[in-house]
């Protein structure tokens, strides 16, 4: 008789071409090679399962499908998030197995590494495969060591194929990564220049090679390679040495390269303006050495000899002996050196960004922080990994935390860069070249004067090999470039490497190449408070390695112990704030008046109820009291906005404001005739109530 498994692939195997993998493995049995282009026999499948392979399904022409693999719970919501129809599923052991309809244009495989998919995201189609429903996975010591997880592959219900239910066409979304751009009938038009008078060897050669240099040109500097290749050509263009073909041929390498039509019309029309201008004449010599003349020329490269243009600078010990040394300058003293880059290093998931938001914070208010002075400067962030929901939490929450307003963070720019490319730059034959993306970092920030520079994180941002000193060492100069550009710092967020006891990520190239490194973890007695850091300094060319301060998580932001303690002391005091405005707004809403938490909006609550008598014979709060026990009260969940208040305006709308949550209404009752004493135990009983309650337990 045959089991689950064989009927699941006897029913199927005629949809897909399908092989053996080994046991409780994803690695084939034998070649699969031949399934690429022919379906195996009902017999063969029937012998691998009862031998107890897995199974692998080839993915491409030859099923007609493609599989888009999500491999974690962030993936997952992003697909979501962007709109995945209702199709073939699998759920796997990490994640999920997407099936769509094999479209009618060649896909390849496309790994998911921030650049077209986010991390955590694959395509899987012509020369891939992936692991079939009824397979079982069980990952060796290395691969668990790696971050994978043992489980079933199962069809997930109401998404098993079907004759009446058949895979969906991708979403619009992925055809936009995959499908290759169409050349468009239409020529370029360029400006008039004088007629065409031939090709010659050497313009046709050149041709070839500014063509092939703008197909190969990696993500991020696509748009810049088509602006110098197109310069050059359109001078030998406008000599007559070429014809207006050429710039066609251009544009048909950028189509290849993934470049859109807008972006490669608009850069040809400016290139090919100014090239025209200075038209070139075929010259007489070498090929290579008159084109490189020409790309110096268009590039305006320093003609200068080569020992004036790297030794401008040079000095005589002598010179500097009796020179005035300004003192090292730091954004936040003894952490953020200005002139260097600083890496902050830690595990996943310990606050490496929130740790960053509250510098940027702290430094663009010019606050102290942590009983660090700071100096006051515009920051611009680069967050990788979180979208702008998740950065507007956090800060609300550090906000809050500081008892700063909205205005205190004029200066403080933050953009979210989840899901899209961000990298800063690539090696082409052995040599580091920015990308655009990171002269567009340098040229935002003195557009802002900004002088604190925030990325997170390396592996969003850092597309070498994390164990190559020499790569390692260039990328963190290109940032150290930027901070010494910027008169500033630039602070690199990274997550340690998985070696057990490793502080940074890949090789100790990271902390050789940092001049000043930062690294986040946990203290030995985290069982004791799960919720302290240490945040130390591993390293530093510009003050003392070693220090080291604790700091404790406490509603949204990271406080140290002096702190927490001040906030103990006070809590009676604030507690006592906190039941007065509850008790303001008791009344305000068996009223029928609602009131808002926004500081522009007419019924703005800390400044109505400054103003509203309380009958409990007690004087009232000032608005600058209420204006904070309000933001801790947001913060511990027990008002919140925008809530029904349940009654209608004339216009018959629902009314919405401020509200007290129902699971806090004990807090509301606490009796105001307390004792000091009872107030302050008072206090300490509902601070761990509204923690617990932040954290679930």
């Amino acid at each position: 008789m045959k089991n689950h498994k064989q009927e699941n692939w006897i029913k199927n195997f005629e949809h897909f071409s399908v092989f053996g993998l080994k046991t409780n493995a994803k690695t084939p049995i034998t070649s699969w090679m031949k399934y690429q282009k022919e379906h195996p026999t009902e017999e063969q499948v029937i012998q691998w399962v009862e031998k107890g392979a897995n199974i692998g399904v080839v993915t491409g022409k030859i099923s007609d499908i493609i599989v888009l693999d999500l491999d974690n719970d962030q993936a997952i919501n992003q697909a979501i998030l962007w709109g995945i129809p209702q199709t073939w599923m699998v759920k796997t052991p990490r994640g999920r197995h997407v099936y769509f309809k094999y479209p009618d244009f060649e896909v390849k495989n496309i790994v998911g590494d921030g650049k077209k998919l986010p991390v955590g995201m694959d395509l899987r189609g012509d020369g891939g495969y992936v692991v079939g429903a009824g397979s079982y996975y069980k990952p060796t010591p290395e691969e668990a060591a790696a971050g994978k997880k043992e489980g079933a592959y199962t069809w997930l219900e109401g998404c098993e194929p079907d004759e009446w239910f058949p895979p969906a066409e991708m979403p619009q979304w992925l055809l936009d990564i995959v499908k290759p751009d169409v050349i468009e009938p239409k020529p370029f038009v360029p400006v008039a220049i004088p007629a065409a008078q031939g090709n010659s060897a050497y313009a046709m050669t050149a041709l070839e090679q500014e063509c092939e240099n703008v197909a190969n040109a990696a993500s991020g500097n696509r748009n810049h390679q088509l602006n110098a290749s197109a310069f050059v050509i359109s001078q030998l263009v406008a000599s007559g040495a070429l014809d207006h073909t050429a710039m066609e041929d251009l544009r048909h390498a950028a189509l290849q390269n993934g470049l859109s039509s807008s972006e490669i019309d608009t850069t040809l029309k400016s290139a090919f303006a100014a090239g025209s201008k200075q038209p070139r004449e075929v010259p007489e010599g070498g090929f290579q050495a008159n084109l490189h003349k020409a790309k110096r020329e268009a590039a305006q490269v320093d003609q200068r000899p080569l020992a004036e243009r790297f030794f401008g600078n040079l000095k005589r010990a002598s010179d500097l002996t009796n020179r005035e040394i300004p003192d090292r300058e730091f954004l936040i003293d003894g952490w953020l050196p200005v002139g260097a880059v600083t890496t902050l290093f830690g595990d996943g998931g310990l606050g490496k960004s929130l740790i960053s938001m509250q510098m940027a914070t702290a430094v663009s208010a010019g606050r102290p922080l942590w009983g660090c002075e700071t100096t006051r400067s515009p920051v611009l962030s680069i967050y990788c990994e979180d979208d702008e929901n998740e950065l507007a939490r956090r800060q609300q929450a550090i906000n809050r935390s500081f008892e700063i307003n909205q205005s205190d963070q004029s200066d403080n720019f933050l953009e979210s860069r989840f899901g899209e490319d961000s990298s800063l730059g690539y090696y082409k034959q052995g040599q580091w070249q920015k990308t655009d993306f990171l002269v567009a970092i340098e040229e935002k920030a003195k557009e802002i004067g900004a002088r604190l520079v925030i990325i997170d994180n390396i592996s969003m941002t850092y597309t070498g090999d994390a164990n190559d000193a020499g790569q390692v060492t260039r990328f963190v100069s290109s940032l150290n470039a930027l901070a010494l550009s910027i008169n500033g710092a630039v602070l690199l967020i990274g997550h340690i490497a998985k070696a057990e006891g490793s502080k940074f990520s890949g090789s100790n190239s990271w902390s050789n190449a940092s001049r000043n490194r930062i690294f986040l973890g946990r203290p030995d007695d985290q069982a004791r408070n799960p919720d302290k850091r240490v945040l130390s300094i591993e390293k530093s060319n510009y003050g003392k390695s070693g220090e080291s301060l604790d700091l404790y998580y406490n509603f949204g932001a990271f406080v140290t112990e002096s702190e927490v303690e001040e906030s103990t002391k006070s809590t009676h005091n604030q507690l006592q704030d906190e039941q007065y405005f509850l008790k303001y707004l008791e009344k305000a809403t068996s009223s029928r008046q609602a009131v808002s938490h926004l500081p522009t909006a007419r019924n703005y609550a800390p400044k109505f109820f400054a103003h509203m008598p309380l009958p409990i014979g007690n004087k009232n709060r000032s608005k600058y009291d209420l204006e904070r026990a309000m933001a801790r009260l947001l913060t511990k969940g027990v008002i919140a906005q925008n809530q029904t208040l349940g009654w209608r305006s004339e216009q018959r709308k629902e009314v919405k404001g401020l509200a007290l949550i129902e699971t806090f209404s004990p807090v509301l009752n606490a009796d105001f005739a307390m004792t000091a004493t009872d107030k302050v135990c008072e206090s300490v009983k509902v601070m761990s109530l509204l923690k617990n309650l932040q954290k679930g337990t």
